[in-house]
């Protein structure tokens, strides 16, 4: 019996809680996430449509962790980050969260926050995520260019 809780405590502990082998995972050169430009082609806000107000936007995420966002007149800088928080998910083997950090502008601001990562591809990637009311998700989906 012991050596099956020392088993499952040691699958726990390799399945989500080293930010850094996360991070690694999600954005390693098989993936090819930080290569290229992304544009966003569905967003869901408090159960409303809200893609077309990123229509403009480009998006490029860097290995050190920044989120680059042009809409060809300007450019705007935030962070990202892939991180597993044990505290606020359903286990240390829960899905990894991505984080998005813009200051501006609030078109942008609007997609802060944690994202579960509902499906990553080379070429795409679905984030979901309860609203402040916890009564609907947004929904978030990343495409390749």
């Amino acid at each position: 019996m012991k050596k099956i809780i020392v088993g499952l405590m040691v699958l726990a502990l390799l399945s989500c809680n080293d930010n850094d082998a996360v991070m690694r995972r999600f954005n390693g050169a098989e993936s090819g996430f930080t290569k290229g430009q992304w544009h966003i082609t569905a967003f869901t806000k408090d159960g409303r449509q809200a893609t077309t107000n990123y229509a403009a936007f480009t998006f490029s995420f860097t290995e050190e962790g920044r989120i680059i966002a042009t809409d060809g007149k300007h450019r705007y800088n935030g962070s990202w980050l892939v991180q597993c928080e044990d505290s606020s998910d359903d286990g240390p083997t829960a899905d990894p969260d991505f984080i998005i950090s813009f200051k501006q502008p609030g078109t942008l601001t609007t997609l802060n926050g944690e994202w579960i990562v509902i499906k990553k591809e080379p070429a795409y990637l679905s984030l979901s995520r309860l609203t402040s009311n916890n009564n609907s998700s947004d929904s978030l989906v990343f495409r390749k260019l």
